[in-house]
């Protein structure tokens, strides 16, 4: 058998615009509050993972703007963990 393959190349000028913070949160009433930070990544870049550096993440109750939990950097990633658990049928 004989394989054979073709290639054609493309090159394409993708614009470089500024980062976005990325939030990623799920949260559970039976552990406490964790929130993974990052910058979105463009399309060709080889980085892994891009840290969000001194971060400051807090939980806030909207009805009396009051700051219920302020999440410490507990991982390297930047990962955010609070001291508290949140409430069933609040709003956050």
């Amino acid at each position: 058998l004989l394989l054979s393959s073709c290639q054609t190349v493309v090159d394409i000028d993708v614009p470089l615009e500024d980062r976005k913070i990325v939030v990623n949160a799920l949260n559970n009433t039976d552990s406490l509050w964790r929130v993974d930070l990052s910058l979105s990544r463009h399309i060709l870049d080889d980085v892994h993972w891009n840290v969000v550096p001194n971060a400051e993440v807090s939980v806030v109750d909207p009805a009396s703007n009051l700051v219920i939990d302020q999440l410490q950097l507990t991982g390297p990633e930047s990962r955010y963990t609070g001291s508290k658990s949140p409430e069933a049928g609040k709003d956050y």
